[in-house]
Formats: structure tokens, sequence, C-alpha cells
């Protein structure tokens, strides 16, 4: 039945069937080839995007990164002149009087500038303890050279004290020392009426001990007219408030840059 059916086809019907499979099978590759480029067209964008959005992300980390190298080398250049001016301060005692203010000055700078490059960078979580150290800084700054003068005089007292007995000791030299190292260390309680007596015994004492030259006691009694920060700048055995300070709001700063 098949083979008469395929028989019966007249040739017009042969003659359409012979347009219409070109037709139709140039009408499927089309399709085809459509459905083909776009499935091609939407892998291509999904692999751009993927692509775009790794390199998205790579470009954060890299910006965070370099973020994070930048702010660390602000906290270790400000932490480094900080120590710098610490050290400085510890040291200027030991320097002859007219490079004082020279060594103080370039390490007070280091502080200011580090300090300013620091603060551009903004960064809240170090505020509070970056100018607590800023604070201090600038509280060791203000009394450096005032101390220097204080703790040059002191050591050089110490030299002369008695290296016996001082309860037993005569030597009017030692007896002056040790009395002058005493006014000094207790200077900052002295009431304020009473310290115009007690200069008087101090410059006594200072001359008596042979222990400076008159320059230097003229440094000395300078001081002793700005009683108001003695506890950052006198020298005892016990203590030393200027140093402890620093050494807690350095702690501070450190914690909080590590921990951020």
């Amino acid at each position: 039945m098949n083979q008469q059916t395929l028989l019966e086809v007249t040739p017009h019907e042969v003659a359409l069937m012979a347009v219409l499979v070109p037709v139709l099978t140039a009408w499927w590759v089309r399709d085809a080839t459509r459905r083909a480029s776009n499935e091609a067209a939407a892998v291509g964008r999904r692999q751009a995007d993927t692509a775009v959005e790794i390199a998205r992300r790579q470009e954060e980390t890299e910006r965070a990164q370099r973020s994070q190298e930048i702010r660390r080398a602000a906290c270790e250049a400000f932490l480094s002149a900080a120590d710098r001016l610490a050290h400085e301060v510890d040291r200027l005692p030991q320097v002859t009087d007219d490079l004082r203010e020279a060594l103080l000055s370039e390490a007070t700078v280091e502080v200011h500038k580090s300090w300013a490059a620091l603060e551009l960078l903004g960064i809240d979580e170090l505020s509070e303890q970056a100018r607590g150290l800023l604070t201090h800084c600038q509280r060791m700054e203000r009394v450096a050279l005032d101390r220097a003068v204080l703790h040059h005089a002191s050591a050089r007292l110490e030299e002369k004290l008695c290296p016996g007995n001082s309860e037993w000791c005569e030597d009017p030299v030692h007896g002056s020392a040790i009395h002058a190292w005493i006014c000094l260390t207790e200077w900052g309680h002295i009431e304020e009426d009473e310290r115009e007596q007690h200069l008087e015994e101090l410059e006594f004492s200072l001359r008596e001990s042979e222990a400076l030259t008159n320059a230097q006691i003229q440094r000395v009694l300078a001081v002793t007219t700005r009683p108001f920060a003695w506890s950052d700048m006198v020298v005892t055995w016990h203590a030393d408030p200027l140093k402890t300070g620093f050494k807690a709001a350095r702690e501070e700063f450190v914690r909080a840059a590590v921990s951020n």
C-alpha cells in the first residue's frame, strides 16, 4: 500500500516537494545555527561575567592589601618616631647643653610628620590610641630640656655623695651634694611662699657641692621657677612618671595597631 501511495504521487507534488525540502532544510539549519549561536553567546556572557567578577574581587583584594600595607607603614613610622623622641629625651642629659635643643627639635619634627601622615588615613579604630601616644610625646617635648638640666645636675650631685657612711660624713662637699639632691627631688612639693627661702639654700648647696659649673647652676635655678611639671622632670630612685606614662601609651597604640 505504501508503494502504491508513493506511485500515486503526482508530478506536481513531486515538484512541490523538491522546492519545499531545500527550504525546510535551510530553515532547520538556520534555526539550529541560531540556537547554537544563542547558546554560545550565553556561555560567552557567563564566562565574561565570571571573568569580570574574578577581576573585580582580585582588584578589591589587592586594594585592601595595599591599604593594609599603607596603614602598617604609617603606624610603624609613627611608633618609630615616638620611640626616637623617647630615646632622645633619655639621652639629652648626657649631651652638651648647646646640642640639646637641636636634637629635641629634630626628633619632635619626625613625630609630627609621621602623625600627620597617620591622621590623613583617617583610621578611626586607632584614633584614640594614636592621640594618646601623641599627647604623651607632646608632654615629653614640653619638659625635655628642663628635665635634661635636672637629670644632669642630679647625676653630678650623686657623684659627689659620700662613698662611705653619709650619716657620719663631715665633708662639706658631700653634705652640700646630698642637701642639694634632696632639695631638687622635693622641689615640686614645696609651698610657693616657701620657695624663695629654699631657693637660696639650693643655690648655696649647689655651689658648695662643686658638682656643677656656674652656668649649669644658673640653668638649674631657672628650672625651679617652673615647678608645675616637676614630677615629670625630677629624678628619683623610685619612679619616673614620664617614662612610665610613655610606656603605657605606647603599649595601647601597639595593641590597637595589631588588632586593626
